[in-house]
């Protein structure tokens, strides 16, 4: 699992690094792996303390705004870790939290850069953030579920014929 947190985050730096801020397709590999890492974790609720520390990573060296993934990191844990207390693992549940998840964030980071930044960023703005980054996150996601299957499966004792 931290290996998983590890490479999500560097690929999504150095796609950041290789892409630039303006093109098609905008990262969050690190929210994706927070989702992923939940089905790695055998004690659930560890995952609030996953997203706080990726948070708090993802605050110091990408964003450099302390504290505020470090939040939205941790709502965003809480919110899979309810997710999950309803629906079951499988490929659809699982795009559809990475969708949600993505969605808040965009939303949250929306709000507070116009609220306590004071940026004027329009409306249209967070709809194409949004979308620039569920093409790309929703891939990502695809291709974790279909290379962690086994993994997850086997750690939550059910046969793969099954799935």
């Amino acid at each position: 699992m931290i290996l998983l947190n590890i490479i999500s985050f560097y690929l999504e730096q150095s796609m950041m690094l290789l892409f630039g801020d303006n093109h098609l397709f905008v990262p969050l590999f690190s929210i994706v792996s927070l989702i992923m890492s939940y089905h790695l974790l055998r004690k659930k609720e560890s995952i609030i303390i996953v997203g706080l520390i990726l948070g708090l990573v993802y605050d110091i060296s990408l964003t450099q705004t302390l504290f505020l993934n470090t939040l939205i990191f941790l709502l965003l844990s809480i919110i899979v870790l309810l997710y999950y207390k309803y629906v079951t693992y499988n490929m659809i549940n699982t795009i559809v939290i990475t969708i949600l998840s993505i969605i808040v964030y965009r939303l949250l980071s929306y709000i507070t850069y116009i609220v306590l930044f004071d940026r004027n960023i329009s409306f249209i703005d967070l709809l194409t953030s949004i979308y620039r980054s569920l093409i790309i996150n929703i891939v990502y996601v695809i291709t974790l579920q279909i290379l962690l299957k086994k993994k997850i499966l086997k750690l939550k004792n059910v046969s793969i014929y099954s799935y």
